[in-house]
């Protein structure tokens, strides 16, 4: 009985358990989050049998066995995906909708004020004297310039608050993630299978509102507790892991919104934020930013390229245009803390690609590179005296420093930034420069019409300043590759010397610093003339030349012991004058070396080679082998030619290399024609009036030889920096001295070398080679016949004569001179006198003082001399002999010891000239002269002679003098025969100076191979105000081919030479022209600058006729066209992000449905369940009822 009352019991129990679980589920059917729940029921099995019993198979009633939750994780998972994904769309496109307003906001708006703008540019063009028209083109241009700041502003305006919901979005992701850890504790600490489910159900429902945030995938651990990373993918970055979670953070950098994410300390940019609201909030923000840089693009590119057009034009004034519109530039700064001297030149290659962002080029020294970086620290590029970014090319000229840094300024913020400049109706500049008209000697009718088409820059070659280094320099010179342009000279250089060098032979070594201080030895093998080599050993050890314990630290300190012969050197064969092994220095080798930190060179000024094997020893015996640069004797060809194709300087050119050296490539514009009528010509036969001065070979370059048939001028040119030894900074490059010259006079030939010139100038090179002439021949000398001293004698009265008795002593004065008699033992001594007095004496017997002085002529007083045909005057300062006049220095002049002057030559005399006075014909009163110099003395003449300097010596019949760096030889007897030559060598073997440059690019090419090496020094002229152009002729040469000519004007100079296209069409010079008629050959058309040109309005309709122009060939099409693109690219993206949104809202409803139809609460369902579960709890009681029923049955019974 027991066990029915035990059935009944349970039964109610369980199915009172169930009645509650279904009516939880039908309380919470529209509680979020809530999952359906289901009861569990089982059988109570009955015991099994004993011996004397047998089992209760009927069992013992029912219990609950668990409360479930209804939960499915790929459902639940794929609907939370599918949250994220329709979040991410819908808030994507609404947020664009937005942009799209502002862009289009109806019937006004920046297109609207775009066409009201250009259409006034058309008033003016109709009426260019017109005030009115000319204001109203100023309003309108404002008007343009508030819709872009209007514009701009609202778009940022937009993009903050995009960003603002991304912050408040991300702070609620972060506090749904701490609770998220907090729930996760809980439910381990619950045991797992006792969890209580509506710790589940908050733990999913933290989980989905995540999702509706950010895309996250979910793993369920055995614990309950759930581990959440970012993405879909599940390998993510960890957000939640049990208690622990990550902070997700936003920041605002490089044109877009990045993500970090933060545990403890540490900071992480991921991009695994791939959906929810907070992804369309950041993928909105991404398409404003190209919305906006399109808009600032397109407001630099009607900024820029309409202020470079009506810089074209001439206002009502007269004057050039100037800006209209401010603000439209991007600019290169450089750092205050910078230490070098480079500055940053820069050049606009396409407005359209200009960059948004600050770019930030640093010198590295180690790389001996400046690299561009962008805000996150992405390297943009590299380069060692330019870099190229989107849209703009930097040059860099100086010596830079480690750490330089120049910022390059955004084009971002142009369109708010942008504003109107001119003011004045007057300042329009809707007039073009030029006026252009037919001659009236023409036989066709045809006419020109012409708009301005600025040249662009030679793309990709350097400026002269960027490339070569301003001095004329052997270590400086700049090494190119190949034949082909290497510069281009600016209009701003108004003269330039460049100068093509051969290169010496060089060794090169590159050490460690540990190498460094172990340095032992310097080995090396050079050829000698006549095909044999030399083996050179140098000691290298810092002991050689240091007494104390140490190494070397720098190579610097290595060469220039090794330069002042401190470190020699020995072949190993030759032997001293004690039988030891003769030693060498650098100098005597014609060797130089340069050092710097691990790095030393040597270089050799014979172009014989070094051989290879050259190695430096350490002291450990380990070696380091040199890298050989052979020589190359020979150096290359310069050629100066115009972006036109007029060679106006240089060698002449093949055919061949014509059509190789003329092209795009080259810095040629479109169309260029060669010509070499002005080839190496100057002045009034030159380009446009040009200098030029063109020489080729080293003797041509160092010397020449000018002047009439018995006189011979000898001019020298000493190449510093060339023919000097040098050393670079940075201890790549030296250059060993190489200084020669020789001159043959009336068949005597003299060399002079490095060590004969004192004077390290041209003049001291004409002053050696004088010298070099006269070193044997007799010096000539003049000795004075008398001797300039004056004698003074002074008797003492009685009186005195009793003083020096009576007293012993007498003081006098006379002449303003003392004197003191004192009398001894030994007579009477004088003392005193004159300051200069050559003798003193007193004469007891007479009573008598004696003295004598110089008598030396005043400093006003002058005798001349003549020798060697030159006229010498000498005259006295201060007591001393001074000599003018004639060759400096030739003749010296001094006073003997005896006072008599002599004069002597410096050095010999060729002819064997005597030094002699000039006659009172040839100079009044030169004898009185000659007198009170004492060279004349009564009858005495001066004596003259010849004092020879060798053992024999042939008089010349011709003498020289030297002026500045000019030798002078001048034959005895005039209109005699004087032959003369000189040569020269050195590393310079050819030179173009040019001076006096026209106003446009010129173009620097090389050819003939050879050394490539090219060292210049240029003129730059300050930037000049602008000016109009030069009055042209364009003539029509052949009429039936269509080929013209563009003359200038005033100089007669043909520029330019073009063929008329199939449209009669060509453009040139800065020109676009358009011939209409017929011409005829000879008919000519005038070009001339229209300063009065009042009521002209060619320039602004040039102006009007941008507007359907391409100006980009990024963005393409005309301004409209890019705008219009702007709003096209906005629209796409806003379209296909509906039809995304649709799609991605019909698949989370589909899923949500399916994980509905899972774990939801289902009124059917649920009634039916507890109408189920009612009845099987009234049946339990029914149990109960009977059990007792039986049970009082039983009782009774009993």
């Amino acid at each position: 009985m027991s066990s029915l009352f035990d059935i009944g019991k349970s039964g109610l129990q369980s199915y009172q358990r169930a009645l509650s679980v279904t009516g939880q589920n039908i309380a919470n059917i529209n509680t979020d989050g809530y999952k359906r729940r289901e009861i569990r029921l089982e059988e109570i099995s009955a015991l099994q049998g004993g011996i004397t019993e047998a089992p209760n198979r009927s069992g013992l009633g029912v219990r609950m066995d668990d409360i479930r939750r209804s939960f499915n994780e790929f459902l639940l998972n794929k609907a939370r995906s599918a949250t994220a994904y329709a979040a991410t769309t819908d808030v994507y496109v609404n947020s664009l909708a937005q942009a799209e307003n502002i862009l289009l906001p109806g019937e006004t708006g920046l297109n609207a004020s775009m066409t009201e703008f250009f259409n006034s540019m058309q008033e003016v063009a109709s009426s260019p004297a017109d005030r009115t028209a000319r204001t109203l083109f100023i309003q309108a241009g404002e008007r343009m310039v508030e819709s872009f700041q209007q514009t701009a502003s609202l778009l940022t305006l937009e993009q903050q608050g995009l960003q603002q919901q991304v912050e408040e979005g991300l702070k609620v992701v972060n506090t749904l993630t701490a609770e998220l850890a907090g729930l996760n504790q809980m439910i381990a600490a619950s045991g797992g299978q006792s969890t209580n489910n509506a710790l589940l159900d908050a733990r999913d429902a933290v989980i989905d509102r995540v999702s509706g945030l950010i895309e996250v995938s979910t793993k369920l651990e055995p614990n309950g507790s759930a581990t959440v990373t970012l993405g879909n993918s599940g390998q993510g970055p960890t957000l939640v892991k049990g208690t622990d979670q990550a902070t997700i953070g936003v920041e605002e950098g490089d044109l877009r919104l990045s993500f970090v994410l933060a545990i403890g300390l540490s900071e992480t940019p991921t991009s695994r934020v791939t959906n929810g609201s907070i992804r369309g909030f950041a993928d909105a923000f991404d398409m404003l930013t190209q919305v906006q840089n399109q808009l600032d693009n397109l407001a630099f590119l009607i900024g820029n390229s309409l202020n470079e057009a009506h810089r074209q034009g001439l206002d009502l004034n007269g004057n050039f245009g100037g800006t209209l519109f401010n603000n439209v530039t991007v600019e290169t700064n450089a750092h205050a803390n910078n230490r070098g001297t480079t500055v940053a030149e820069m050049t606009i290659a396409d407005a359209a690609v200009l960059p948004a962002e600050e770019i930030t080029v640093t010198y590295l020294e180690e790389t001996g590179l400046w690299t561009a970086t962008r805000v996150n620290g992405d390297v943009v590029t590299a380069g060692r005296q330019g870099i190229t970014l989107p849209g703009v090319e930097l040059a860099f000229t100086g010596e830079p420093q480690d750490g330089d840094v120049f910022t390059v300024s955004p084009i971002r913020g142009q369109a708010s930034s942008l504003s109107f400049a001119v003011r004045d109706p007057n300042l329009v500049a809707a007039a073009s420069q030029q006026l252009v008209y037919a001659n009236a000697s023409n036989k066709g009718n045809a006419q020109i019409e012409l708009q301005s088409k600025p040249i662009p820059p030679a793309a990709g070659i350097d400026n002269v300043q960027t490339i070569l280094s301003n001095g004329i320099s052997a270590i400086g010179a700049t090494g190119f590759l190949r034949d082909e342009a290497v510069a281009v000279i600016p209009s701003g250089i108004s003269a330039i010397e460049l100068v093509s060098l051969a290169r010496q032979p060089q060794l090169k070594f590159s050490m460690t610093s540990d190498e460094l201080v172990s340095l032992k030895s310097l080995s090396f093998e050079m050829a000698k003339a006549g095909g044999s080599s030399e083996n050179l050993t140098f000691d290298l050890s810092y002991q050689s030349v240091n007494n104390n314990a140490g190494g070397w630290k720098d190579a610097a300190s290595v060469a220039e012991m090794l330069n002042q012969g401190v470190l020699l050197g020995t072949n190993g064969i030759d032997l001293d004058a004690n039988g030891n092994l003769k030693t060498f220095s650098m100098t005597e080798l014609g060797l130089h070396a340069s050092g710097k930190n691990g790095r030393l060179t040597i270089a050799r000024n014979a172009m014989l080679d070094f051989s290879s094997g050259a190695s430096l020893q350490f002291a450990n015996n380990n070696t380091r082998e040199g890298v050989v640069q052979l020589a190359q004797d020979t150096a290359s060809n310069i050629q100066i030619m115009t972006r036109e194709g007029r060679h106006v300087a240089g060698s002449v050119l093949s055919s061949s290399e014509i059509s190789q050296l003329i092209t795009r490539e080259n810095g040629f514009v479109d169309g260029a024609v060669y010509s070499s009528t002005y080839l190496n010509t100057s002045g009034a036969s030159g380009y446009i009036g040009m200098g030029v001065d063109y020489k080729s070979g080293a003797s041509a370059i160092q010397v020449s030889v000018t002047g009439a048939t018995d006189t011979k001028t000898l001019a020298f040119n000493r190449l510093h920096g060339i023919d000097d030894s040098s050393s670079s900074p940075d201890g790549q490059s030296a250059n060993a001295g190489s200084l020669s010259y020789t001159a043959t006079i009336g068949g005597i030939s003299k060399t002079i070398s490095r060590s004969d010139v004192g004077e390290n100038s041209s003049a001291g090179v004409a002053a050696a080679m004088a010298e070099a002439f006269r070193k044997d021949a007799p010096v000539a000398s003049m000795s004075g016949a008398g001797h300039l001293l004056a004698s003074t004698s002074i008797t003492l009265s009685a009186g005195q004569q009793s003083t020096l008795t009576n007293n012993g002593r007498l003081s006098l004065t006379h002449n303003s001179v003392s004197y003191l008699l004192t009398n001894t033992s030994d007579g009477v001594v004088i003392t005193g006198g004159h300051k200069d007095a050559v003798s003193l004496s007193y004469n007891d017997s007479t009573k008598t003082i004696s003295t004598q002085i110089p008598d030396r002529p005043g400093d006003d007083e002058t005798v001349t001399v003549k020798f060697e045909g030159q006229q010498y005057t000498i005259s006295v300062k201060d007591g001393e002999a001074l000599v003018s006049g004639g060759e400096s220095g030739r003749v010296i002049a001094f006073f003997d010891s005896n006072y008599r002057l002599q004069l002597r030559s410096a050095s010999g005399t060729l002819s064997g000239a005597s030094i002699s006075l000039l006659s009172d014909a040839e100079l009044q009163g030169n004898t009185s002269a000659a007198i009170k110099f004492g060279l004349i003395s009564g009858n005495a003449q001066p004596t003259t002679s010849l004092l020879s300097q060798s053992g024999s010596f042939t008089p010349t019949d011709f003498d020289v003098r030297v002026s500045g760096n000019q030798l002078i030889a001048t034959h005895k007897s005039a209109g005699s025969t004087l032959t003369a030559t000189a040569s020269a060598e050195s590393l310079a073997r050819e030179s173009i100076k040019l001076s006096d440059l026209p106003d446009e690019e010129l173009i620097v090419l090389l050819t003939g191979a050879g050394a490539r090496q090219i060292t210049a020094v240029y003129d730059e002229s300050p930037a000049a105000a602008p000016s109009l152009a030069p009055d042209l002729t364009v003539t029509l040469d052949d009429a039936s081919a269509g080929k013209v000519k563009f003359i200038d004007k005033a100089t007669g100079t043909v520029m330019a030479e073009r063929t008329l296209d199939n449209d009669n069409k060509a453009s040139a010079l800065g020109f676009a022209l358009t011939m209409n008629g017929a011409g005829q050959d000879g008919d000519g058309f005038e070009i001339s600058n229209n300063a009065g040109g009042t009521g002209d309005g060619r320039n602004i309709t040039a102006m009007f006729d941008l507007r359907n122009q391409s100006l980009s060939e990024r963005m393409g099409g005309s301004f409209h066209d890019i705008f219009n693109r702007t709003v096209t690219d906005l629209g796409s993206a806003i379209q296909s992000g509906r039809l995304s949104a649709e799609a991605a809202a019909a698949l989370k409803d589909a899923s949500l449905e399916a994980e509905a139809s899972y774990s939801g609460v289902n009124l059917d369902v649920e009634a039916s369940n507890l109408i189920q579960q009612q009845q099987a709890y009234q049946a339990s009681a029914r149990i109960l009822s009977t059990a007792r029923e039986l049970f009082q049955t039983l009782i009774e019974i009993i």
